[in-house]
């Protein structure tokens, strides 16, 4: 018996912004914007081989936001295309060869110890090579540069959408 459940019977919220274009509630970091706005502050340093290194969770799932940000960047200024390099894990073999290979002269990467991997590579991060962050795990390390993405603000703010939600089910349900 009962009437059959539907989806808005439920709480749910997406941690990122980009879910809002498929129909999720979120309050989260926009990984688009965050990727667009670190490849200004690189330009805005005298970067022009900008590149990429993904790894695959985060590149699955973010849905290629950051990835897009990267193209539409380096297309919308007319700089080479260094293709980003996606990695499953950590492979410092694979790095180095991109990077002697592609010659970038500033790499954005999601989390903000890939800075040390690089100097691991012999890379001297600044000097060599510029890196950026787009997701700072720590905000206070200011070693590197990179998003702040404010992770608790984020999840506070999630946790007040999905309040809201159970109170407004708990109305429609009085």
């Amino acid at each position: 018996g009962g009437r059959p459940r539907r989806f808005t019977d439920f709480s749910c919220v997406y941690p990122f912004a980009e879910a809002a274009a498929r129909g999720l509630p979120s309050a989260g970091g926009n990984q688009y914007e965050a990727a667009v706005c670190a490849l200004e502050a690189a330009w805005e340093r005298g970067y022009r081989r900008p590149a990429m290194i993904i790894y695959t969770p985060d590149y699955m799932q973010n849905w290629h936001w950051r990835e897009g940000a990267f193209y539409y960047f380096v297309h919308s200024r007319n700089l080479p295309v260094i293709p980003p390099l996606t990695l499953p894990a950590w492979s410092a073999p694979d790095i180095r060869a991109w990077l002697d290979t592609h010659r970038p002269d500033v790499v954005l990467a999601p989390f903000s110890h890939t800075a040390e991997l690089l100097r691991q590579l012999g890379r001297r991060v600044p000097e060599d090579l510029g890196f950026a962050a787009l997701h700072l795990l720590r905000s206070d390390d200011h070693s590197v540069a990179g998003i702040d993405v404010r992770s608790r603000a984020q999840a506070g703010a999630l946790i007040d959408v999905v309040i809201d939600q159970m109170n407004q089910i708990g109305r429609a349900h009085v």
